[in-house]
């Protein structure tokens, strides 16, 4: 009995260490249950189905009334990237063009979305090319579900960014600086393509909010969305929809998911419209790899050391209202990776600067106009 007493003192004392820690680490635990919780998946099955009539009829007469088109001259075509993956380019060339611009849309974008924009600079004497990431508008889908985010690989992303890029210069009919722009997620996209030795036929960059890192912190912190996503890819289930991600469904769109996205109520809704009517062009939450990818892609980005190389004009536009991506890493990216660049603040401008006020499109363009002089002196 006493033996059996002794062991027991003895487990009870090597256990004491262990039961504190476990206490300490009570509120990070209970955290990591509520994150874990609070992250889980809708039924997207349950909400999963085609537009309804009265939808469609709904989404023509908004673009009827709202739509600004691409311009009339506009075209498109089909470019292969080196591993013959598609590649939806379009293009506009006015007369004289006084420059060449290359648009990189943003997440779940395509050209039509942001022909605002494209709009804008052909009737401003710009040539004018878009093209569509792999895995968005008219470019490359994946085959198991076409609405999921085409890799994991962000170089690759870059890459395709580089092979257009050189494509449309060997082209292009403007004898002017090749500006390529890239907004959001084809921000990182353009950067990336820098970091990987992607751009020598450019001649200045403007990257309209890119998206360096994601702003998680209405759902969970981001060295949790790190750890979740890559614990995630490592045990198989890179291709799965991220926790809260998922289809595009048709009645996803409502007016407060966009207050903070966008401030033109004749505008906010373009994106839903497109995607009742053109099934093509749908694209649906993000996967575990591409989440991932993100956040090994910012560390490549932040440690670069060809970027700093860079002798191009580079102008970095951020938000001040902006929710859904990191302003402060962009911040620090201009100022201490990118040594040509110039930081353009717009206070009241939203993440979705295609769809904002005149006033913060004005600035955007001002910041392309100013672009383009500096860029003059570094064209080949």
């Amino acid at each position: 009995m006493a033996r059996t007493e002794a062991v027991f003192r003895l487990f009870s004392a090597a256990l004491l260490p262990l039961g504190k820690a476990l206490v300490s680490l009570a509120p990070i635990i209970a955290s990591f249950l509520l994150l874990t919780a609070c992250l889980q998946s809708p039924d997207f099955d349950s909400l999963l189905r085609e537009p309804t009539a009265q939808e469609i009829e709904e989404a023509q007469r908004y673009l009827e009334a709202f739509d600004v088109p691409l311009p009339k001259e506009w075209t498109f075509e089909i470019f292969r990237m080196s591993d013959d993956a598609s590649i939806r380019v379009g293009r506009a060339v006015p007369r004289s063009p006084k420059a060449t611009l290359l648009y990189v849309p943003s997440y779940t974008s395509s050209q039509e979305l942001v022909s605002e924009f494209l709009s804008y600079w052909y009737e401003n004497g710009y040539e004018v090319a878009a093209m569509d990431l792999p895995g968005q508008g008219g470019s490359i889908r994946r085959k198991d579900d076409y609405q999921k985010t085409y890799t994991g690989d962000w170089g690759y992303y870059g890459q395709s960014v580089s092979e257009v890029t050189r494509y449309l210069d060997g082209t292009r009919v403007s004898d002017g600086p090749l500006i390529v722009i890239g907004e959001s997620m084809g921000g990182h996209s353009v950067l990336r393509s820098a970091h990987d030795k992607g751009l020598e036929a450019a001649d200045g960059l403007l990257l309209p909010v890119p998206a360096i890192l994601p702003n998680t912190h209405d759902r969970a912190p981001l060295w949790y969305m790190r750890m979740v996503s890559g614990r995630a890819v490592r045990s198989g289930r890179g291709s799965e929809y991220a926790p809260t991600q998922g289809p595009w469904f048709p009645n996803k769109f409502a007016p407060e998911t966009y207050q903070h996205c966008g401030k033109r109520p004749d505008r906010i809704f373009k994106n839903e419209a497109l995607y009742r009517l053109r099934p093509d062009l749908r694209v649906g939450g993000s996967t575990n790899e591409y989440l991932f990818g993100i956040f090994q892609s910012a560390d490549a980005l932040s440690d670069s050391s060809t970027l700093p190389q860079l002798q191009i004009p580079v102008t970095l536009v951020t938000a001040g209202d902006e929710i859904y991506v990191q302003t402060a890493i962009s911040q620090t990216l201009c100022a201490d990776v990118l040594r040509t660049c110039e930081l353009v603040h717009i206070e009241e401008a939203t993440h979705c600067v295609h769809i904002d006020p005149p006033e913060v499109q004005s600035a955007i363009f001002s910041a392309l106009d100013s672009l383009v002089d500096k860029a003059q002196g570094y064209a080949r």
